[in-house]
């Protein structure tokens, strides 16, 4: 059994190899680093390496086809070249058309299927306020069409979850396919009732009209993902359960657990390690400082708020727990570094590119460990960094620092998500004992 301090002091150490970038952890260099010419970078980095799902199944890629057809059939609905009187307008519809129709070309890169299936049913919200968009500002009023369409999603919407028993084959199966439920599902009831209702007069209001279908297209289309994820999931499990009792509890053990080990941190509320410490520290230091405690802080009463959300979204709480701890595990790596001028500040074009490979390789490894799917989905919280270092690669904002903090980053959470997987596991476990 893994022990909370057992986990922390076991990812600690898995984390720390990821400060060094492609050096010894020997303390702050960079003086006489030589600068980097962004141009080394204008093909960017390789995309992500494929790895396990964060869902235990996969998503047909049929799912993707009504959001497709739906957003053809959207933007067919407008003239290539409309009338419209606002000149103004006009032109704001007119690029956004252009803009939709790249969308429906270049599909999406995404890593992951799910990733795939949001930025579809994005792309088929963007048809849907280019359309409500056209019709307000050529004088027509959907106001009562929304209505009833809202009215309608709040209907389905209710009777879903009152079937919603969260059967799966294990609690750890529950976690991950009740997660991406659970938001999907908070994403219709924020967009079955939106804050900003479908304007009196649309043509005085075309922006605002757009985006009251926009909303109300993706409440559909968010609904419809979630119907057919968790049909798809049922549909290949021969034996399932109800895991709701077991998720509540476990939420309970995993917030303590979380709230006693952030009580051990510190520093963790102040974002500038300057300010910690007391004394200058380096550029990727300080950036690696920022990125950790910022997490840390980020998962401070989140659990709480999932548990509060509708019925309770307890998939999702016991998930960023899981994230909450490595979060926390990489943060006191990155703290107890710097305190100890551990962190190498020498950066190059070679050492960031040995960096996003290491990231690459940590993420690729996932797929190799105890519990990958969980591990994943765990660790999507620090993938993002591998986003942000392309990002500072790019020539309009180039800082080749903030690239190789963010490469880190991304490299320590992957390495310990599998240490966070597997103490979540374990602490399900005791529960259904």
């Amino acid at each position: 059994m893994t022990t909370r301090r057992s986990f922390l002091a076991g990812a600690g150490a898995v984390a720390v190899t990821g400060l060094a970038g492609c050096g010894a952890l020997d303390g702050p260099r960079g003086e006489d680093t030589p600068s980097i010419d962004s141009s080394e970078f204008q093909d960017g980095l390789p995309p992500l390496p494929t790895t396990a799902a964060p869902l235990p199944i996969t998503i047909p890629a049929s799912l993707v086809d009504p959001h497709r057809r739906r957003a053809r059939e959207l933007v067919e609905s407008v003239p290539a070249d409309p009338s419209i009187p606002n000149g103004v307008v006009a032109r704001e519809i007119d690029r956004d058309q252009d803009r939709v129709q790249q969308r429906l070309e270049s599909g999406s890169d995404a890593t992951f299927e799910i990733d795939v299936l949001r930025d579809w049913r994005h792309t088929r919200g963007n048809a849907a306020n280019l359309l409500g968009s056209y019709r307000a500002a050529t004088g027509n009023d959907d106001g009562e069409a929304v209505s009833e369409r809202r009215t309608a999603v709040r209907e389905d919407l209710g009777a879903f979850t009152a079937d919603l028993e969260y059967r799966a084959s294990d609690p750890v199966e529950a976690v991950l396919v009740y997660a991406t439920l659970e938001n999907l599902l908070e994403d219709v009831r924020r967009q079955a009732r939106p804050e900003r209702p479908y304007p009196e007069s649309p043509i005085d209001a075309v922006e605002q009209a757009g985006r009251a279908v926009e909303e109300t297209e993706d409440a559909e289309s968010s609904l419809a993902d979630a119907r057919a994820i968790h049909q798809q999931y049922l549909d290949r499990r021969d034996t399932t359960e109800s895991q709701w009792s077991t998720l509540i509890e476990g939420t309970r053990v995993l917030s303590i657990a979380t709230d006693t080990t952030r009580q051990t941190l510190d520093g963790y509320q102040e974002y500038e390690a300057e300010t910690v410490f007391d004394r200058d520290v380096g550029r990727v230091a300080a950036r690696l400082f920022r990125d950790a405690s910022r997490r840390v802080q980020s998962g401070e009463g989140a659990i709480g708020e999932y548990r509060r959300r509708g019925d309770g979204a307890f998939a999702s709480a016991l998930l960023e727990a899981g994230r909450d701890l490595a979060a926390m595990a990489v943060y006191r790596s990155v703290y107890r570094a710097i305190e100890d001028d551990d962190v190498n500040e020498d950066v190059t074009a070679s050492s960031i590119r040995s960096s996003a490979a290491d990231a690459r390789s940590a993420i690729a490894a996932l797929e190799e460990a105890d519990y990958p799917h969980l591990s994943v989905a765990i660790a999507r919280a620090g993938m993002g960094g591998y986003d942000d270092a392309r990002r500072s690669l790019d020539e309009r904002y180039f800082d080749a620092e903030d690239a190789e903090a963010s490469l880190r980053y991304a490299t320590m959470y992957a390495r310990v998500a599998p240490e966070a997987a597997t103490y979540l596991v374990e602490r399900l476990r005791t529960v259904t004992e």
